[in-house]
C-alpha cells in the first residue's frame, strides 16, 4: 500500500495526497513540468474526438508523461484503447489509417503531438493487475493510478475501475478520473454504428475476419523482431508495447531513494 507512510518514516501524508489530488492531463502550465510547457486541451482533442467514429471503440484514454503533469515540449501523446471483443485488429486498423493519414502516427521523429498506441485491451480483459512485474512494480501501480479516459462509452471506464479495485488498494486516496471525458458528436456516433453494421454483416464479417488474420500475422512477426528490446506482447485480447521497458530500473532507482530518505529499506 502507498501513499499511507507517517512523516516519522520521512514522508509527509500531506505531500503524497496533494501529489494523488493533481492527477489529470499536463494541459495546462505546471511548475515542474519537463521543460514548462504548456499542453492546451485543443491539441489533443483535435485528434480524438475522431476516434468517436472508430468501430468498436469503447474507451480511449491518455496515459505515460501526460497524464503524469510530466509533459514536455517535445512529448507525443500515448493512449490505452479498449475494443469490442473480438475485434481489436479491425481498431488498430481503423487508427493506424486514420493517423497515418494525418501524418499523427507516432512512428519517426519528431514526436511532439503524435500519438502511440501502447497498448489495446478489450472489454473482456480489463483488469491490467497481471502486467505488473512480479513482486513490486512501483511504476505500474502509479501509471494505472494515472490513466485518463477522454472517450468513453457503454461506462467502460467504470467498468475498468471495478475490474482494477486493487489500485485503491494502492493508493487509498485514488478517485476515478471523470473530468476529462470529452462530449461526442453524434454524427461521429452514427458513422461508428455504420461501420459496425456493415462488419457484423455476411460480406463484411469475411473482409473483417481476413483483416485481422493479416494483421495478426504482421504483428506476430514484429513481436518476433523486437521482443529482446522490451515488453511486446500480442494476441486477440491483448496488444502491448513498451518498448524499452525501464520498469526493473525505476523500481532499482526508487528504493534506493527510499533507503536514502527514510534510512529503511522499501517492502
Amino acid at each position: 500500500m502507498y501513499l499511507m507512510r507517517s512523516k516519522t518514516n520521512g514522508l509527509s501524508n500531506a505531500s503524497t495526497a496533494t501529489s494523488t489530488s493533481m492527477t489529470g492531463l499536463a494541459w495546462r502550465q505546471m511548475p515542474n513540468c519537463a521543460g514548462n510547457f504548456r499542453y492546451s486541451s485543443g491539441e489533443a482533442q483535435s485528434v480524438l474526438k475522431h476516434f468517436a467514429s472508430i468501430p468498436f471503440l469503447r474507451m480511449t484514454a491518455v496515459i505515460n508523461s501526460l497524464s503524469f503533469w510530466n509533459a514536455g515540449p517535445d512529448s507525443d501523446i500515448d493512449l490505452l484503447v479498449v475494443t469490442e471483443p473480438g475485434y481489436l485488429p479491425t481498431v488498430r486498423d481503423h487508427i493506424n489509417l486514420f493517423l497515418t493519414s494525418r501524418n499523427r502516427r507516432n512512428t519517426r521523429p519528431p514526436k511532439r503531438g503524435k500519438v502511440a498506441v501502447d497498448i489495446l485491451i478489450t472489454t473482456e480483459r480489463l483488469n491490467i493487475h497481471d502486467l505488473r512485474l512480479r513482486g513490486q512494480d512501483i511504476y505500474f501501480d502509479f501509471w494505472a493510478a494515472h490513466i485518463a479516459p477522454l472517450l468513453n462509452s457503454y461506462q467502460t471506464y467504470e467498468r475498468f475501475i471495478s475490474e482494477n479495485r486493487w489500485i485503491a488498494q494502492c493508493f487509498p486516496n485514488f478517485t476515478p478520473h471523470l473530468e476529462h471525458i470529452m462530449n461526442v458528436d453524434p454524427g461521429r456516433l452514427k458513422v461508428q454504428e455504420r461501420y459496425e453494421s456493415f462488419y457484423r454483416s455476411q460480406a463484411g464479417s469475411s473482409i473483417q475476419r481476413l483483416l485481422a488474420r493479416y494483421h495478426m500475422h504482421r504483428m506476430h512477426r514484429y513481436e518476433a523482431r523486437v521482443r529482446d528490446s522490451g515488453t511486446v506482447v500480442v494476441s486477440p485480447e491483448l496488444m502491448r508495447f513498451n518498448i524499452p521497458d525501464r520498469r526493473h530500473e525505476y523500481q532499482q532507482r526508487f528504493e534506493e531513494r527510499w533507503h536514502a530518505v527514510t534510512g529503511s529499506p522499501w517492502s
